[in-house]
């Protein structure tokens, strides 16, 4: 059937064309429509117009030239040109927009989009984004390749432009810049990362982060990479590059040769120092200093279990065992073992063993000098 003129009320079971206006009842049919305002109560359109009211029952795929507006149920939409479409539905799936899309409903399905497109919904897919992408939601998107606004529980494996995320976010790679505000977990950073939330973790992070929080956790800063950590609670699994710490309670397991940590904290924490680390606060623990390594302490108490490299300590208590180089300035020192040059300068100073030199300035009393 081919129709064309002004109103028309059509049940259909068959194949239908229409050019104008209709309402169609489609009784196991297919719809072909270009139009201004079409009406589908049932079944299957395919439509080219301005204003498509689709009941709750029916589904409709429409291919969108112009300003359309869509309202109902179930939507398969391709904007090919530079349409304008405005949706209200419970289920929408795009497989492709090079125009601009505001959507709102329930679900929203895009395949590629190299338009803009505004979701307001629960759950939203988007694979592929070329153009702008404003959302809210829960989102998961596979590629961000241009300017993403997020807010809701969102997913991004590649963000490959810039990610503005808000609420609980995951980022498996940020190659370019990423925003990000709440629960935070970033895989891999290898652009620029800025996290301000609650809980941030970054696994592996060969770019530049910055991230201020509640607590912050890093695996890996890969050599090249610089962070910039500020909150109550930062715990670093392994360190290569540049790491600024200002908080409540540094944990550091890791630092190798090449990597250097500045730290300004109540209470800092490192197992093993590899390269240089600098540390102003009030206590610091340092279970080993590896040959090369150094470390710059200013701090009331300071506790070094092994040094075999080089020390710089200035604080109110310190003790340690020195197997390298160490230079002590405070109130009260106590050095277990000293098999290297150990400088020492304070009011009460112990040294148990040594079997290197020791120069001595203050109440000083050695145990067992070999």
């Amino acid at each position: 059937v081919y129709v064309t003129g002004g109103v028309n009320t059509i049940h259909n079971s068959g194949r239908l064309w229409i050019t104008g206006t209709a309402t169609v009842n489609n009784q196991g049919g297919t719809a072909n429509i270009t139009g201004a305002s079409f009406t589908l109560n049932s079944g299957i359109a395919n439509f080219t117009g301005q204003t498509v009211t689709v009941s709750a029952a029916s589904a409709c795929d429409i291919t969108a030239n112009g300003q359309t507006f869509v309202t109902g149920n179930t939507f398969s939409i391709t904007n090919s040109s530079n349409a304008e479409l405005y949706i209200t539905g419970n289920n929408t799936t795009v497989t492709s927009n090079n125009g601009t899309m505001n959507i709102t409903g329930y679900s929203t399905t895009i395949t590629e989009s190299a338009g803009s497109i505004n979701i307001t919904g629960h759950i939203n897919s988007i694979t592929h984004a070329s153009g702008i992408i404003n959302v809210s939601g829960t989102t998961t998107i596979t590629n961000a390749n241009d300017k993403v606004t997020m807010t809701g529980t969102n997913t991004v494996t590649n963000a490959n432009g810039t990610v503005y995320a808000s609420g609980v976010n995951t980022i498996t790679t940020a190659s370019q810049r990423v925003y990000a505000s709440g629960i935070n977990t970033v895989t891999t950073a290898n652009g620029t990362v800025l996290v301000t939330g609650h809980a941030n973790t970054i696994t592996t992070n060969a770019g530049n982060a910055w991230v201020s929080g509640q607590t912050a956790t890093v695996t890996t800063n890969a050599d090249g990479g610089v962070i910039y950590l500020t909150g109550a609670s930062q715990t670093i699994s392994s360190n290569a590059g540049k790491i600024y710490i200002t908080g409540n309670s540094p944990t550091i397991t890791t630092n190798a040769s090449n990597g250097d940590i500045f730290i300004t904290g109540k209470t800092t924490n490192i197992t093993t120092n590899n390269g240089i680390v600098n540390v102003s606060g009030n206590t610091a623990s340092i279970t080993t200093v590896a040959d090369g390594g150094r470390i710059y302490i200013t701090g009331k108490s300071n506790t070094v279990t092994t040094n075999n490299g080089t020390m710089y300590v200035s604080g109110y208590t310190n003790t340690l065992s020195n197997s390298g180089t160490a230079f002590l300035t405070g109130n009260q020192i106590t050095v277990t073992t000293s098999n290297g040059p150990l400088y020492v300068s304070g009011y009460s100073n112990t040294v148990t063993t040594s079997n290197g030199t020791v120069h001595m300035s203050g109440v000083n009393t050695v145990t067992t000098v070999a």
